[in-house]
């Protein structure tokens, strides 16, 4: 099964997933780029692309996911939306760029190639957060892997580094699915 297939699988058989808002709370690091174009990439159900679209920090938002499941959501809430997966991204150039909880799930063999892209696709800023938990679940009745690269924050801090940009972490409160509270971490890098 490809990485495709499975979060094809994934979105069939556990309804929900990929709807949670993992940038929530980030709206401030969008002041600078009022009405301006934004990508998320991985964005699956979330709504973070059309609320911080709704309230007026861009002009435009664009939505990709590996499946095709989210496309009417998306499109229902007013975003652009593009089944590809971040490797093979040709979408021209958008003043922000997000990742929130994905960079972990690219198989090893088309991380760096993925990040490279997705970098390739922001024009002044990224702001990612990165899960750093290995993540399984059950596809079809058998086991799947969902995190890849299983890393702290340092790794990835330095990881990041290679690709460019002024890199800074923003540690922002959070509230996880069972209502603990919890600080999550942002990485920040700004291109110009």
């Amino acid at each position: 099964m490809n990485e495709r297939e499975k979060y094809e699988a994934m979105h069939r058989e556990h309804p929900g997933y990929g709807a949670t808002n993992h940038g929530a709370g980030t709206e401030h690091l969008l002041d600078d780029f009022l009405y301006r174009t934004l990508l998320d990439v991985g964005g699956g159900f979330s709504t973070y692309a059309a609320g911080v679209k709704a309230r007026g920090y861009i002009k435009h938002a664009a939505v990709t996911d590996i499946s095709e499941a989210p496309r009417v959501e998306q499109l229902k809430r007013g975003v652009t939306f593009h089944c590809v997966a971040a490797l093979d991204m040709q979408l021209g150039h958008f003043d922000v760029v997000t990742a929130f909880d994905v960079l972990e799930h690219f198989p090893v063999s088309e991380r760096d190639r993925s990040i490279a892209n997705i970098y390739a696709h922001a024009k002044r800023r990224l702001i990612f957060s990165i899960g750093h938990l290995r993540s399984t679940s059950v596809v079809n009745g058998r086991e799947v892997t969902l995190h890849h690269t299983v890393e702290n924050r340092e790794w990835w801090v330095q990881h990041l580094r290679k690709f460019g940009g002024e890199l800074r972490l923003e540690k922002l409160p959070s509230v996880i699915s069972t209502g603990e509270r919890r600080e999550t971490v942002f990485f920040v890098v700004d291109l110009k």
